[in-house]
């Protein structure tokens, strides 16, 4: 057994325990979803309820969390054109602090000082 196939065996059992059976949503969620709305937010699990629908669990930068709740459906409509099939039947959402610094500009580069005077 390769260590490449290894690794794809043990990252997909990780995906399988937050509901991802197939890894491409969370992977391709900046391919899936408008630049405006993909840096905002990360997948964070899918699930299947008692009576077969499924949810999609999406954490969202606090502050923007009220904006991106009336992206729902059409976040799950990118999702149904991206795999040409009804995938998600309900998209929550959920603060998360960690994703805060993606509102933040980046830092300007200052040129190393050399230390020539």
């Amino acid at each position: 057994m390769t260590l490449g196939t290894l690794l794809s065996q043990k990252c997909q059992h990780l995906y399988e325990k937050r509901g991802f059976s197939q890894p491409l949503l969370a992977l391709e969620w900046n391919t899936i979803l408008p630049e405006n709305l993909s840096r905002l937010s990360v997948p964070l699990r899918l699930s299947t309820k008692y009576d077969g629908s499924t949810e999609l669990i999406v954490a969202v930068v606090p502050a923007k969390i009220t904006e991106m709740s009336h992206f729902g459906n059409l976040i799950k409509d990118y999702i149904h054109k991206y795999f040409s099939l009804c995938l998600v039947d309900k998209v929550s959402f959920v603060a998360d602090d960690s994703l805060s610094t993606l509102l933040k500009p980046p830092k300007p580069q200052t040129p190393h000082s050399t230390g020539i005077s």
